[in-house]
């Protein structure tokens, strides 16, 4: 029982990267030539619900993948501050956790790495204003 305990916020980070996690994996297959994850991805993208999935798909993706990552990082840190030698102030930051909490930091950490290069490398020509229909 301790052990779940100890693995909560790691599957939660992992319930929060599950999203993340299968879109990328789809569009990996995707361009590996196997659509069978990303067609239906296409399908809603083609649909009414464009301008909804447009939306909510960075706050699904990013935001959950962030939030894993502060989860995670929130469950293996402690900071301490103490005063030492009159007045001053030492802080003291702790780092124990689990392996799974740190696998699931890792895999944030990757995961919005991911998304931010792909922003990134679909968008500079745009942002240095070397193509003008963006």
């Amino acid at each position: 029982m301790e052990l779940a305990r100890e693995n909560r916020f790691a599957r939660w980070g992992l319930l929060l990267l599950a999203p993340s996690m299968l879109f990328l994996l789809a569009a990996l297959l995707d361009g590996l030539g196997f659509r069978l994850l990303m067609a239906p991805v296409e399908l809603v993208m083609a649909g009414p619900y464009r301008g909804l999935l447009n939306f909510v798909s960075p706050v699904i993706f990013l935001g959950g993948s962030l939030t894993a990552l502060a989860l995670n990082v929130y469950a293996i840190s402690r900071l301490k501050f103490e005063r030492a030698e009159g007045r001053r102030l030492v802080a003291r930051l702790t780092v124990s956790g689990t392996l799974a909490e740190f696998l699931v930091i890792g895999a944030s950490f990757l995961i919005c790495a991911t998304f931010v290069l792909y922003a990134v490398a679909e968008n500079w020509q745009c942002w240095a204003g070397l193509t003008v229909a963006c």
